[in-house]
């Protein structure tokens, strides 16, 4: 089962994130997006939800940055939760950050 869902990341155009459902497994994929409530919601005891985050200090409307999924880390309840879409200024950073970060030829079980 695949359930797209719009996220907020341009004006013109539609943006999703993806909630895909294989095998009695649910992995939730944000896509390109700014902060939104709706990704709690659809990330909901997901086995794995795989976030962007392409800022550690700036903050712009269309993507996430690490300070503010890290303000609300608590409300997610996604099993495991992976960042991905990495910026430059998030790579300078990583060994401050204390979340799971995707990295080439990563590999997750479920």
């Amino acid at each position: 089962i695949v359930d797209p869902f719009a996220v907020p990341h341009q004006e013109q155009g539609i943006s999703l994130g993806l909630s895909l459902e294989v095998a009695g497994r649910r992995i939730v994929y944000s896509g390109d997006t700014g902060w939104t409530e709706e990704l709690i919601a659809r990330s909901a005891d997901a086995d794995l939800f795989i976030c962007e985050c392409s800022f550690y200090e700036t903050r712009i409307p269309t993507h996430l940055d690490y300070p503010r999924l890290d303000q609300n880390r608590r409300r997610f309840s996604a099993q495991r939760m992976v960042l991905t879409h990495l910026g430059q200024e998030v790579l300078a950073h990583k060994g401050e950050i204390d979340m799971d970060l995707a990295s080439d030829g990563l590999v997750i079980e479920l």
